[in-house]
């Protein structure tokens, strides 16, 4: 009897776990499904991932030629990239590249829902359809990157170690090295939990007890072992000091024209795009303090807490890390909320609210709250949807790309005045190389007088002899133009009426000069 009701409970989850993978698969086909990408980026990893089914792992990348990456390449995505080979090969790198991440963002939906069941925390569903009406976080999930992969391995890693799973943490660490740049991440918050359970610790014994250390040093050790048993060891090292340090924490955001994730978010514009789940954290916060003897002893509410301060800081240096503070302040605030919904606790809340405001105008009150809640979720999913299918079209820079592939030498530089134009550049002719790329912070640091030199041309500070200096100094023969960013209009002017350059191809905005050095005049 009791195996016959295990076999039953068994295949009740399986029907539960299946359902939410269905529906999110679902939800997320909706929003992907278009010939767009959201974000450049996207191309880079489709087209690397059709690389390494040709090739095999890349360690050199001369498609930029003028960087730290043409020499010694480190692909802090492997993880994420030998997930959509498979799907890259059944249906082709960008529709591929779709089809893989719409099935990882519905296994991320079921991870999610696994931890909340692991933490008995009642309603997981509908905390789920809550979370997912959050428009920035389902954005970041919806861009075509690594994104998701990372921010589920780093949720794993934290609720395995809140539960004292270390053996198990220390396996998700290591593979969180290989998926992301933003590993360290994983010791960080380790850390930050460390402190908490030390705060809780000490309460508990009313006296100074320090926390269990594991919580720290088992991620920290997870991720450099990860570093080390790495096949881009020992060049990996390099690499992600430059990523992890110069972009992640200096962040030369200021300096240079970095990508819009890496600028700040205005406190105001955040509280506005998070508003649904700052209702649940100013309820949580009262349960809190009114069960405050007992909230201060739990790990979870004080870490997570602190982890959530820790990850808003970081979200106004960087509105990237919104991906991030997102699902660990819904987190919080589905173990605190939800579970004491589920007590009845509530009611005599909402009954006392209901005498006091009468009958006509609680129910008033209800309805509108109601109404409001679903009509912002709705317009917020649906303007994300608008979003993902918005941006870069399939075929943005195909023609011109397709030209100079077949015009120009294989391995011939092209020159181009914005990094990120290249994604598209290098996915559609990945035949030729390129000035800058992925971010140019790593052309900065290569060769920082070169770099001004490149944004000096591409801003048309240089009038005269450009076609001449671009070939002498950048060895490029061929120059690529999008006339729809104004940016770039000065330096085809200035090519246009340059003798040395000779106009070759137009389609749009997007222009091709080539360039015949004087010498060979």
């Amino acid at each position: 009897m009791r195996l016959k009701n295990s076999t039953q409970r068994n295949a009740s989850s399986v029907v539960i776990y299946g359902a939410v993978f269905i529906v999110s698969a679902v939800f997320f086909s909706l929003l992907l499904w278009s010939p767009w990408f959201a974000d450049p980026d996207s191309f880079y990893h489709a087209r690397i991932t059709a690389l390494m089914l040709e090739s095999g792992l890349l360690h050199e990348f001369p498609w930029i030629q003028y960087s730290n990456l043409a020499e010694q390449f480190t692909d802090q995505h492997l993880l994420y990239h030998i997930w959509l080979m498979p799907w890259v090969a059944m249906f082709g790198p960008l529709v591929g590249a779709k089809v893989g991440h719409g099935i990882l963002l519905s296994l991320f939906s079921v991870s999610i829902f696994a931890i909340l069941r692991s933490w008995k925390i009642p309603y997981a569903i509908p905390a789920i359809i809550v979370l997912y009406t959050v428009a920035p976080f389902v954005f970041r999930l919806g861009l075509v990157k690594a994104g998701p992969l990372a921010i589920g391995l780093l949720l794993i890693i934290i609720h395995l170690a809140l539960h004292k799973k270390f053996d198990w943490a220390f396996v998700v660490s290591m593979a969180y090295a290989w998926a992301h740049g933003g590993f360290m991440l994983a010791p960080v918050l380790g850390g930050v939990l460390f402190l908490a359970d030390t705060i809780t610790a000490s309460l508990k014994h009313k006296r100074f007890s320090l926390g269990d250390p594991r919580f720290f040093w088992v991620p920290l050790l997870g991720v450099l072992v990860g570093l080390i048993i790495n096949p881009y060891f020992p060049g990996n090292i390099q690499f992600l000091w430059e990523q992890f340090f110069h972009i992640g924490v200096v962040n030369y955001a200021g300096e240079l024209q970095v990508g819009a994730e890496w600028y700040s978010f205005d406190v105001g514009e955040l509280i506005s795009v998070i508003s649904v789940l700052l209702i649940g954290v100013v309820g949580s916060i009262v349960i809190v303090i009114r069960n405050r003897a007992s909230a201060l002893h739990d790990t979870v509410i004080v870490g997570v807490f602190l982890i959530s301060i820790a990850l808003l800081f970081a979200t106004l240096r960087s509105r990237r890390n919104i991906e991030y503070l997102v699902p660990f302040v819904w987190f919080w605030v589905a173990y605190i909320i939800l579970p004491y919904i589920k007590s009845g606790k509530v009611k005599g809340c909402v009954d006392s609210t209901r005498m006091r405001m009468g009958e006509g105008w609680y129910k008033l009150f209800v309805g509108y709250f109601a109404l409001t809640l679903v009509g912002g979720a709705t317009i917020a999913v649906v303007g994300v949807a608008s979003d993902l299918r918005t941006g870069f079209h399939f075929t943005k820079y195909q023609a011109a790309s397709e030209y100079i592939a077949n015009n120009a030498e294989p391995d011939t530089v092209i020159f181009h005045t914005d990094w990120d134009d290249w994604p598209m550049l290098f996915y559609h002719n990945p035949q030729n190389y390129y000035i800058s790329g992925l971010d140019p912070t790593f052309t900065f640091l290569y060769d920082q007088a070169q770099y001004n030199r490149w944004i000096e041309i591409g801003r048309g500070k240089v009038k005269e002899g450009v076609a001449q200096v671009i070939i002498d100094e950048f060895s490029a023969e061929y120059v690529f133009i999008d006339r729809a960013q104004q940016v770039q209009q000065l330096l085809d002017a200035y090519l246009l009426r340059d003798p040395v350059a000779e106009l070759v191809f137009v389609d749009g905005d997007t222009r091709v000069y080539h360039i015949q050095s004087e010498e060979n005049n």
